[in-house]
């Protein structure tokens, strides 16, 4: 066996302490979750107001963020609706009232609300009725009480979160 030059084999040894360095920081990254994210956001109570019309509906739930973040909206499926906004009233100002107008793809007129909800580390806040809440718009079909379906919560800077959604009337 021939014995390498010492400045490849220190070039190999370099190498694959780089090569274990990375692995171990890869590893280390995707055991904290989301790809280096911050911890998921814990989800309660998440419920919906039952709406006959098709037209919108609110959801409503409880978020506690284990470090600090935005909720910045949601996604649903086809069936359940188009897309999911967050109104938080009290991200509006008189100067700027945070809805602008768009035309969304069906070409009518529709509001967007553009709001995210301050989730403070540790601490549950509540999206409830005459507050902040989410919306479904437009809805692809009635939503009844007890019927229930799959909503992800998305963030600035968490993961997102699925959580199942129960449709029931206000308490």
């Amino acid at each position: 066996m021939t014995a390498l030059p010492l400045p490849l084999c220190r070039r190999r040894i370099v190498a694959a302490a780089a090569a274990a360095a990375a692995a171990t920081v890869a590893a280390t990254t995707v055991g904290c979750g989301g790809g280096g994210r911050a911890e998921p956001a814990a989800v309660a109570d998440a419920w919906a107001v039952p709406v006959g019309d098709g037209s919108s509906a609110a959801v409503y739930v409880t978020v506690t963020a284990a470090a600090s973040d935005e909720l910045t909206g949601g996604d649903v499926a086809a069936d359940v609706a188009r897309r999911v906004e967050v109104v938080n009233p009290a991200s509006e100002s008189e100067d700027e009232p945070g809805h602008l107008g768009h035309l969304d793809p069906g070409g009518s007129l529709a509001e967007d609300h553009s709001h995210t909800v301050e989730l403070p580390a540790g601490t549950p806040v509540s999206l409830e009725p005459g507050g902040a809440h989410l919306t479904l718009e437009p809805l692809a079909a009635a939503l009844r009480p007890g019927d229930t379906f799959d909503l992800t919560l998305t963030f600035a800077d968490g993961p997102d979160v699925p959580t199942e959604v129960t449709v029931r009337p206000p308490p």
